[in-house]
């Protein structure tokens, strides 16, 4: 009798589990399906057309904020639009699948947000949550991937992605391509955050929607003409890179040991770092040691330009094998510029003007450097600086550092270049 009563108890237990499971599967469904009969007239496709063609040459996903027909999208997806307004323009497609236009009316290029404005009214719209959720609550990304139609991503929220100077949510759920610019919704269908792009592996990341908020507030107050646009981006990058580059000018910049030398290692916190040898290569003519370190997150400033942050790397060359001449061969090529490596677009630059010397910092250490700077064509004041130095002294090695600025004001690329000279010497 004590056995039937186990195996009744557990017989209950084991259905009820299933029930249970198969209620919470069809619960998640119909939230999911739900989520997509309640916003999906809130949801459209924005395009990007060539005025000359009339062809769309890229796509990214919008949504409504208000019921004036404002939409939200990723200022990457109409960024091509704000640099070159004569060649393209944006236009969206709704949920009945017809064609409008709208207008770019605000943007945020360090966050990558724009507002656009549309002709219709009485549209439906989204709600914005006012904090970002706990980590770990079930999030729903929304958008049009791959030019498929609208669909739904169910994901998790895991936060902030760490180690970032800008603040971007950590998304556990894939971001197709496409889907840039759509809504990350909560189970209230609050947006909760903007799509971005896709980090592999199931990962996403977003734009939390407190930048949103901020946006909006900024658009409702102070709003800017497309002709200051250009005027904007430029406030907008030195203002990114006065918050990035002031505390750090400001520090004492942390040093170790690189061969015979000291050298800079990691300044930021919010910096990825790194270092490499070549001792594993048996046919190795000299033995090379490097270490660097680099800010990973860019700004898009259209289709074909992307702001990299910076980057330092300072590697040590030792050679008892190769003559004076074979050095000194080698050690030039090193310092030498190459511009083909860049991120950034010729069409949005001036070309490098490079310029060799030989400095000495307070500590007595000589290096002839290699300072090469363009200026950007339509954010006037702001430069790209790419530099490098060869720390003489020795005759059978060297130290060979280098780094490289986006989109700085002379002031910080000098301020810079006077830290990083100051803090390599030999031991």
């Amino acid at each position: 009798m004590r056995l039937g009563i186990v195996s009744f108890t557990l017989w209950f237990a084991l259905n009820l589990a299933l029930t249970f499971s198969f209620m919470s599967t069809a619960f998640a469904e119909l939230s999911a399906n739900d989520l997509i009969k309640q916003n999906e007239h809130k949801i459209v496709q924005v395009t990007i057309v060539n005025q000359v063609s009339g062809q769309k040459v890229s796509f990214g996903s919008g949504f409504y904020v208000n019921s004036q027909g404002l939409l939200v999208t990723n200022y990457h997806v109409i960024s091509r639009v704000v640099g070159y307004p004569e060649d393209y323009v944006v236009q969206f497609i709704d949920s009945l699948d017809e064609q409008h236009k709208a207008k770019i009316v605000d943007l945020d290029v360090i966050n990558d947000l724009a507002l656009l404005q549309t002709e219709l009214t009485d549209t439906e719209f989204f709600e914005l949550a006012d904090h970002l959720p706990k980590k770990g609550q079930a999030l729903y990304s929304i958008g049009n991937p791959l030019d498929l139609g609208m669909i739904v991503v169910p994901g998790t929220f895991n936060g902030l992605i760490n180690h970032r100077f800008t603040e971007e949510i950590n998304l556990t759920g894939s971001i197709n391509p496409g889907m840039s610019g759509g809504p990350t919704i909560n189970s209230e269908s609050k947006v909760v955050g903007i799509n971005v792009t896709t980090r592999g592996n199931q990962i996403g990341s977003l734009v939390p929607v407190g930048k949103l908020h901020a946006l909006i507030d900024t658009y409702k107050t102070t709003p800017v003409a497309p002709k200051y646009f250009s005027k904007k981006i430029t406030q907008q990058l030195t203002d990114y890179q006065t918050a990035l580059y002031e505390p750090i000018l400001s520090s004492q910049w942390p040093v170790d040991t690189l061969g015979s030398a000291t050298v800079p290692q990691k300044i930021a916190e919010f910096l990825s770092c790194g270092s490499g040898s070549n001792q594993s290569d048996e046919k190795r003519q000299y033995d090379r040691v490097s270490t660097g370190c680099q800010l990973r997150e860019s700004i898009s400033l259209n289709s074909s330009s992307r702001l990299s942050g910076f980057k330092y790397s300072s590697e040590w060359r030792k050679s008892q094998q190769l003559n004076q001449f074979q050095l000194a061969n080698l050690y030039q090529r090193a310092i030498r510029h190459n511009p083909t490596k860049s991120t950034i677009s010729t069409r949005d630059t001036t070309n490098y003007q490079c310029e060799q010397g030989v400095v000495e910092n307070e500590q007595g250490s000589t290096m002839k450097t290699s300072t090469c700077i363009r200026a950007y064509r339509l954010y006037p004041g702001l430069f790209d600086v790419s530099f490098r130095a060869l720390l003489l002294g020795k005759d059978d090695q060297a130290i060979i550092a280098k780094f490289s600025l986006n989109a700085v004001t002379p002031e910080t690329g000098q301020a810079f270049t006077n830290k990083f000279v100051e803090n390599i010497q030999w031991n």
